[in-house]
């Protein structure tokens, strides 16, 4: 496994304003295509259910609910819908959170950290090798 870091920055006029906007990014360049792909899958499939979440008024980044856009059920069929919904995309962010910080460890980085500072991880699929 590799890892490669990179610090990515606006053009800036002097060296102070480059320090204090610098956004850090963790890349994770995976060498073993299947965990590219399952964290790949695992994330489109928080996509996914991301969407569906965000018609039911659900705030992805602040973790909000808009209450006005939760949808009025006619019947107890539509409110076990709407709560399996919410399972289903608590349990796809819980499967991706899981397996993330399994492939942060092997690199031992400590994700739940970093992205407490605001450094995104980001997960690269394993370099073309000549065959």
């Amino acid at each position: 496994m590799g890892v490669s870091k990179e610090t990515h920055t606006g053009e800036q006029s002097t060296i102070q304003k480059e320090r204090r906007s610098s956004a850090r990014h963790i890349i994770l360049v995976l060498d073993d295509i299947a965990e590219y792909n399952r964290i790949k899958e695992l994330g489109d499939l928080v996509k996914y259910h991301s969407k569906l979440m965000s018609c039911y008024g659900f705030d992805i980044e602040s973790g909000k609910w808009n209450t006005r856009l939760f949808p009025t059920t006619q019947n107890d069929a539509q409110i076990e819908g709407i709560q399996s919904d919410v399972e289903s995309y608590n349990n796809a962010v819980r499967n991706y959170n899981k397996y993330a910080e399994y492939l942060a460890k092997e690199f031992c980085i400590d994700i739940e950290d970093e992205m407490k500072k605001g450094h995104p991880i980001v997960f690269h699929p394993p370099p073309h090798s000549a065959v």
